[in-house]
């Protein structure tokens, strides 16, 4: 019981966190934590039912955590928000090989844009909405810079 509300004050921590680093900080701060952004390399790990193969149980445990208290946040969590609180908290478990995916598709006269959570190749949050999203980008959570 307290492990479990340990980590879910842990997740509500990250996704304030991530809140902060889209909708308050300066860019080149949250730059300093992440890689540069490069060109996707590898097709997400998806069968053609949408489910997500070969996850790690550590992996796929964060993120369900991050989807399901993400819903009862009084600030928005937009997708970007929960992949970051992913990352921060993949990271702080020492699993270090996740990447934020940033994607786009045209909806009408609309271009709509999406980010989700890849680790060692699968896809771990976001991926019931990736899809008709042309990937654009991919953010290392490990920095280079350290």
């Amino acid at each position: 019981m307290l492990l479990n509300t340990a980590l879910k004050v842990e997740t509500v921590a990250a996704l304030f966190l991530a809140w902060m680093m889209v909708f308050v900080l300066p860019l080149g701060w949250i730059q300093r934590l992440f890689a540069p952004a490069r060109a996707p390399v590898e097709p997400d790990a998806m069968d053609s039912g949408g489910a997500t193969r070969h996850v790690s149980p550590r992996a796929g445990a964060v993120a369900r955590r991050v989807a399901r208290l993400s819903r009862t946040m009084p600030f928005p969590t937009t997708c970007l928000v929960q992949a970051i609180a992913g990352t921060l908290l993949l990271r702080r478990r020492g699993m270090r090989d996740g990447t934020i995916r940033l994607g786009v598709r045209k909806s009408g006269s609309t271009l709509e844009a999406h980010a989700w959570l890849l680790y060692q190749g699968s896809v771990v949050l976001g991926g019931d909405a990736m899809e008709g999203f042309t990937p654009l980008a991919d953010i290392p959570a490990a920095s280079s810079h350290r």
